[in-house]
């Protein structure tokens, strides 16, 4: 605890019921998430099974397991912590008949979804280029987070509308009797466990006391309704008596970049104005940028003094940030500049960086620049631009190897050697070089089980 600031010291120690963390990028918010964690732990002796902590990325969730086993030096596996998707799909595991699932179901990633959802298109004898495989699976995803099956939808007559609601029906038919989840169904499907089983609800309430949510301006609504499925009723428990329950909720509306993701910081800033599940939520914020220096931290604020002049209260923080971070001459932290480009596909900007790129190496030949950019695919003008102007670049992060096509013949392969139902895979499969001729002698190797083609 010693190393944390005033703000940072309450927050972690704060039990008065649920507490909503305004924190500023740079705050610090992992380390009290971690501290936090902790003090429940050691100081309030609360049970680690008894405390669920949510992250938005899967390197966020391995990060804090790690940090929490290496503070308490206990192993953290048996911890919930976890991204939504992650925990949604570990109660799936746990509980996959009450949820209508196969026990062996598989999870689909977004290229094999939207494969099979084109393939479903063309059975169906409908023209790809009106009914777009990558625009069912936008809308079928948006309607799952919304909570909306085929049968709730209301088209009101709409040809169109019915056309993507069939489509959706047809799809989630297919995966069904398959043994196929998607990323957007393992959050229906959570929350649906728990609206149709009362009683595994109430078990989960009674065991997770103890909530952690980091990044809650990224919730969407899906997520959002699974946090108040879990917390509503609290305020009745609380009264008895009983050792308080705490919601320990860290966001940022000024960081919500994700609503492509069908996050709503609509949300964030519900749950600010309302609080969650019938409980009010106090705000503490973190003020303190211990990231960058004050030349950066001044100018963002000034940036958010432009964009959001008249925001009101109820939608943004007033206070400013400081750094905390030490003024150091060999980082200039003043030098920011911002620039708009012409909408040209990125060849002006690409231009401009590729020019400053040249002007920095000429008085300091011996820099190590980064250019950071927001999707792969905008790396392409850039790389050009600095192959023209003869500077060398390393590109880092511009291939995944996941995505490789020979990893993806092996992941199918795992795959349908857990579920030979699985369709999708054995298709991967015959289209993969070599595993292909191996599927008819693996299928021999597995008489007693079906065979999808």
């Amino acid at each position: 605890m010693k190393a944390l600031n005033p703000r940072q010291h309450s927050a972690v120690r704060y039990l008065d019921g649920p507490l909503l963390v305004l924190a500023g990028a740079g705050s610090g918010k992992t380390r009290v998430l971690i501290h936090r964690l902790a003090w429940l732990i050691q100081v309030e002796h609360v049970s680690p099974l008894s405390i669920m902590a949510v992250t938005f990325t899967n390197k966020a969730a391995g990060e804090m397991r790690q940090r929490a086993q290496d503070l308490l030096q206990v192993s953290a596996r048996s911890m919930w912590i976890g991204t939504f998707h992650g925990i949604a799909h570990r109660l799936l595991r746990m509980h996959w008949e009450e949820a209508g699932l196969q026990e062996n179901f598989q999870i689909l990633d977004s290229d094999d979804q939207q494969r099979i959802i084109r393939r479903l298109i063309k059975e169906e004898g409908l023209d790809e280029a009106q009914w777009p495989a990558r625009q069912a699976q936008w809308y079928i995803n948006a309607r799952k987070d919304e909570g909306q099956r085929p049968a709730t939808i209301e088209h009101m007559g709409n040809p169109m509308t019915a056309q993507w609601v069939r489509i959706y029906e047809i799809y989630q038919a297919y995966c069904d009797r398959a043994g196929l989840v998607d990323f957007a169904e393992l959050l229906l499907r959570a929350h649906e466990l728990w609206l149709n089983n009362p009683l595994l609800l109430e078990h989960y309430r009674k065991r997770l006391t103890h909530l952690l949510v980091d990044e809650f301006q990224d919730t969407s609504n899906q997520q959002f309704k699974l946090l108040k499925k879990l917390m509503r009723g609290w305020h009745e428990h609380n009264v008895t008596g009983a050792p308080p329950r705490t919601a320990f909720i860290v966001g940022d509306g000024m960081q919500s970049i994700y609503g492509f993701r069908y996050a709503d910081v609509g949300l964030f800033l519900q749950a600010k104005a309302r609080g969650i599940g019938g409980l009010p939520l106090e705000s503490l914020e973190l003020t303190q940028n211990f990231r960058s220096q004050a030349g950066v931290v001044d100018w963002v604020n000034r940036v958010f003094a432009q964009v959001f002049p008249k925001v009101n209260d109820a939608e943004r923080s007033e206070v400013s940030h400081t750094s905390a971070v030490p003024v150091n001459a060999a980082l200039p932290g003043n030098a920011v500049e911002a620039h708009l480009f012409p909408d040209d596909a990125g060849l002006a900007e690409a231009n401009w960086i590729a020019g400053k790129i040249g002007h920095i190496y000429q008085s300091e030949p011996d820099a190590t620049i980064a250019v950071l950019i927001r999707a792969r695919s905008h790396a392409a003008p850039i790389i050009a631009a600095l192959q023209q102007h003869d500077l060398p670049f390393l590109g880092r992060d511009l291939e995944k190897i996941q995505h490789s096509a020979s990893v993806m013949d092996l992941l199918s392969l795992c795959r349908w050697l857990s579920n030979p139902a699985d369709e999708v895979a054995a298709l991967a499969l015959l289209r993969a070089p070599f595993c292909g001729l191996l599927l008819s002698e693996i299928y021999a190797l597995l008489e007693d089980q079906p065979r999808p083609l």
